[in-house]
């Protein structure tokens, strides 16, 4: 049963989750270049860009063209949710609940990459198939290209023995083998975290 104090905290947990969407919108947006989204754009800004920006100093996440920060900023925002939930449903707060947390982290930052690299690999199939050519004059695409081309033709090169394939192929191939690891560790880390949770205090 809920106490008040369970109910604030759970109340809480939800209004970070709700940021943390929030913050994802605005990082959407920002790819988006809309007369209809400006508005929403620009209110999002205003909401999630102070707690962004405190992460996009940090040098160690950025690669090469690719900006990482965010994707900490949403480890640290679902960090705190679940450590308000936890609180919530009266957990005490030990040392299997820091794991707990610490273990949620991880998983989501793992997560949060794989999900990344995948909607590139994807949108980067679907420009190539739409322009039909593997290479591009837009210096944006190809700066993408030289950062991910080494593992997108690494992970299908396991799965074609070697043999070269085109990149539209090969950029299908690496999705869909990171989709797939992707679901495995969504599965594995839920086992691992329930059987966390339900360690006794």
């Amino acid at each position: 049963m809920f106490t008040n104090q369970s109910m604030i905290f759970y109340f809480a947990s939800q209004v970070v989750s709700i940021y943390s969407f929030a913050c994802l919108i605005r990082i959407i947006l920002t790819w988006i270049s809309l007369p209809s989204t400006y508005k929403l754009s620009n209110m999002l800004a205003t909401i999630c860009d102070p707690y962004l920006n405190l992460f996009r100093g940090i040098r160690w996440l950025r690669l090469g063209s690719f900006d990482f920060s965010p994707a900490l900023a949403f480890i640290v925002l679902d960090a705190l949710s679940q450590f308000l939930k936890f609180l919530s449903f009266n957990k005490a707060i030990n040392a299997d609940t820091i794991i707990a947390i610490l273990f949620q982290m991880i998983s989501s930052a793992i997560s949060s990459i794989l999900i990344f690299i995948i909607f590139l690999f994807i949108v980067r199939f679907i420009i190539v198939k739409m322009t039909r050519s593997d290479y591009s004059s837009n210096y944006m695409l190809n700066s993408i290209d030289s950062s991910i081309s080494p593992l997108v033709y690494k992970i299908a090169g396991t799965f074609t023995f070697g043999k070269r394939v085109p990149y539209s192929t090969a950029l299908l191939i690496a999705a869909a083998v990171l989709f797939v690891i992707l679901i495995l560790s969504i599965f594995l880390f839920q086992i691992i975290f329930s059987a966390i949770v339900s360690l006794p205090v």
